[in-house]
């Protein structure tokens, strides 16, 4: 029997990725009854992810379990009821390990505080490691970044021109339209104050609470942890002994959609797919008007986050700011040429960004900005994108290509080659035995 948690998400959160790892671990262990818990909602996100990309997972439990706040008291322990029902569940059908598909300092705690109750002994655990694991290179609590907004970057924008442009740009506003671009800026400078405020109290438990401590802390042979590419894996030997403490490298499983046929556009079409980074959208539409566009281009941004993009005229949101379906979402793919991964270059050293893997299974052309995380799938031998040192050579090599997109479309086609044979190396079933490995505790 395998037995699978996902003690944080809810909904449509890493959906993907969890899906790809549960059909990992069916592949790894093809007779073996499944048990999924997890928070309802997300239950019901993994069941129609699932049938959206046409997989289906036999001889599967979903299980219903309610999700807390970990940084805070009663979230502490109605968390460590939670996992010791889990555990009880565990050791009363039978088995002796629990695949985590994601997990935090608070809940790895608790995780192994209950490993001191004789009856739980035995159990064993592999722990999937998403973003919080970056912070293992600084080791203890630092303070989070104060949220910059695009809305408050739009007002830099506005105050930026003459006089007599904002007349104008007034002009040709409606009034309702006058009214929502005030309440939308207020509302995010509202939202920046709030955010920080929670980050307060959450702070004072993550200062004792943090990564590092606690992957350390009792360590045994029953834990093993799951890094989201093996770049990961490698930068994370700077800061902890990774073969000591049972790490293994595994890319972000996910299933692939079926091949599309490429476009056939007169002028480019980039797009930002998933959660992406409003601010750094905004700041590479600025970069543009500031360079000589002689062509017609779109920037298509497929997720619900649009802020501070609305003023550019080759921006293009579909979501109205909207939650939207995953296949909503695939239904403005197939004319894209260029998908557009731009996060600060400090961004996913010790983790894997999803957007990679997304832009790998829809056979689309990279642009993005050099970090270790993409730079492992774009290798010299076979590239599939464009790697940039910041977002001022980003923006330089969108116009050239805006500019010269029919020299480009040779190019594109070889990436789109080069991706579809990355699918293969990386594909599923390519990652089940290190996913098998990982959860075998020989």
């Amino acid at each position: 029997m395998i037995v699978i948690c996902e003690p944080q998400c809810k909904g449509m959160s890493h959906e993907k990725v969890n899906s790809g790892f549960i059909y990992g671990l069916r592949t790894a262990f093809p007779q073996e009854k499944i048990l999924f818990y997890a928070d309802e909602t997300h239950l019901e996100g993994i069941k129609y992810i699932l049938k959206n990309d046409g997989v289906r997972i036999d001889n599967m439990e979903y299980i219903p379990i309610q999700l807390h706040d970990p940084y805070s008291f009663r979230g502490m322990i109605s968390n460590y009821n939670l996992l010791k029902n889990l555990y009880q569940d565990v050791v009363s059908a039978g088995t002796d390990k629990i695949f985590f598909l994601s997990t935090n300092p608070v809940l790895l705690y608790l995780m192994k505080l209950l490993k001191t109750n004789p009856r739980f002994r035995g159990v064993k655990c592999t722990i999937v490691c998403h973003g919080e694991f970056e912070d293992i290179a600084f080791g203890e609590y630092r303070e989070p970044p104060v949220a910059v907004f695009p809305a408050e970057l739009s007002m830099e924008r506005i105050r930026s021109m003459s006089l007599a442009e904002r007349i104008r740009r007034i002009r040709s506003m409606s009034p309702g339209e006058i009214i929502q671009k005030i309440t939308r800026v207020l509302r995010y400078r509202y939202l920046t104050g709030v955010a920080r405020i929670k980050e307060i109290y959450p702070g004072l438990f993550k200062r004792y609470f943090y990564v590092k401590k606690f992957i350390l802390w009792r360590h045994t042979s029953d834990f093993h942890y799951i890094v989201l590419s093996p770049a990961a894996l490698r930068n994370a030997a700077e800061y902890i002994d990774i073969k000591n403490l049972n790490f293994y490298g595994v890319v972000m499983p996910i299933v692939f959609a079926k091949p599309l046929p490429p476009p056939s556009n007169e002028h480019v079409k980039f797009a930002v797919f998933g959660y992406g980074d409003s601010s750094m959208t905004y700041r590479t539409a600025r970069l543009l008007e500031q360079k000589n566009i002689k062509n017609p281009y779109e920037i298509r941004v497929i997720s619900m986050d649009c802020r501070g993009t609305e003023g550019f005229p080759a921006v293009h949101c579909v979501s109205s700011g909207k939650v939207m379906t995953r296949s909503e979402m695939e239904s403005h793919v197939p004319d894209i040429d260029i998908f557009m991964i731009l996060y600060e270059k400090n961004r996913y050293r010790l983790s894997c960004s999803n957007s990679i893997l997304e832009a790998i299974s829809y056979i689309k052309p990279v642009l993005y900005i050099s970090n270790d995380s993409i730079n492992y799938f774009n290798s010299p031998e076979n590239p599939i994108g464009f790697c940039c040192a910041d977002l001022e050579e980003a923006a330089e090599k969108m116009a050239d290509i805006i500019n010269n997109f029919s020299s480009h479309k040779g190019v594109l086609q070889t990436y789109r080659e080069n991706i579809l044979s990355l699918r293969d190396q990386i594909s599923i079933e390519k990652l089940a035995p290190t996913i098998k490995s990982s959860f075998t505790f020989d």
